[in-house]
């Protein structure tokens, strides 16, 4: 949970978010340039492998649906071969649900990856309050196409054992959308899966705990990215907005 028990807090005063708008068509021609560098959803997201929610078995992901179908011969060859072919497999085959697709700009030593070549993104990440980045990622939705919900740990339960007990440390992030219409919630749900409370995101940029359940069951009717930030908050910026 972040200080004070907030469960999202809006950024738009502590940002210069016009910069942030006006890079709007840069980053929809950027992604477009690469969008084949984008991949699917294959994590568990801190969904349950046996979970009864009504909502998981009514949009089974794919991580989910991967380790059920494995030793299908047809899976096994994808999975070899082509993860995009897989997944588009599972969701025609199987019903598998692939909310969105995702390009990372850094690798796993934090270095922008070579085919990064928008100097006004880099630049605009430059100007953000972290003193380290560590994340930047494009999240890409089709129109007419709900994100789902989930949490950011647990992602591989059957590879590495499952770990359902929240991880300490908060992520500091910051979570951009160019379109107020494209809904973000944190969410609260009954030990049935029925949504509590909906806490929803306001304005273009928030920082919230991804240890909570986040995302969107409605859709929106065009297509869309959202950016998402990771590092290490400057000390003073994290005073401000928490108090």
């Amino acid at each position: 949970m972040l200080p004070n028990k907030k469960f999202l807090v809006p950024l738009d005063e502590y940002l210069n978010i016009n910069h942030f708008l006006s890079l709007k068509d840069e980053f929809y021609y950027f992604y477009s340039k690469h969008h084949r560098l984008a991949t699917s959803t294959w994590t568990a997201g801190s969904i349950p492998v046996d979970s009864q929610w009504e909502y998981f078995a009514s949009h089974p992901i794919l991580y989910h649906m991967y380790h059920k179908n494995k030793n299908f011969s047809k899976v096994e060859y994808l999975r070899n071969t082509d993860n995009e072919a897989l997944a588009k497999y599972l969701q025609l085959h199987f019903g598998a649900f692939n909310p969105y697709k995702i390009l990372k700009l850094k690798n796993d030593n934090f270095e922008y990856k070579d085919f990064v070549d928008s100097w006004e993104i880099m630049n605009w990440v430059d100007t953000l309050p972290f003193h380290e980045v560590n994340c930047v990622d494009i999240f890409y939705s089709e129109h007419y196409f709900p994100l789902g919900f989930h949490r950011d740990y647990n992602y591989f339960p059957i590879e590495d054992g499952n770990n359902s007990s929240p991880p300490d440390e908060i992520t500091e992030l910051i979570w951009f959308r160019f379109d107020l219409n494209r809904n973000f919630f944190i969410y609260e749900f009954d030990d049935n899966g029925h949504i509590v409370k909906e806490h929803p995101a306001i304005g273009y940029s928030i920082t919230f705990d991804d240890r909570d359940w986040h995302g969107n069951t409605g859709y929106l009717d065009t297509s869309s990215i959202t950016i998402k930030v990771e590092g290490k908050f400057i000390k003073e910026f994290k005073e401000t907005i928490y108090g």
